[in-house]
């Protein structure tokens, strides 16, 4: 399996079959408490949309701070950006 580390919150890991968007949780209570795990988020057949599926839950994530908003279409916009000239 191979892993693309996107930030400390997101990554999207391959295997043979698909993409997975893979999010970081780490345990708040009881024996999970303070370790890490990464949850799927979706499973996707493309590297496209895989960062829209990312694009979507880094806004979301940001959502109560409306003012990162612009800041972060920018970002994924960037990240888009070389992706679509393959």
């Amino acid at each position: 399996m191979k892993t693309l580390q996107i930030n400390q919150n997101y990554r999207i890991s391959s295997d043979t079959i698909c993409l997975t968007v893979e999010q970081r949780r780490v345990g708040q209570k009881g024996k999970s408490a303070g370790k890490e795990r990464w949850l799927p988020v979706a499973y996707c057949s493309n590297i496209e949309r895989a960062f829209e599926v990312l694009g979507d839950q880094i806004i979301l994530d940001e959502w109560p701070d409306l003012s990162k908003i612009q800041s972060l279409i920018s970002e994924v916009r960037d990240i888009l950006k070389p992706l679509k000239q393959l």
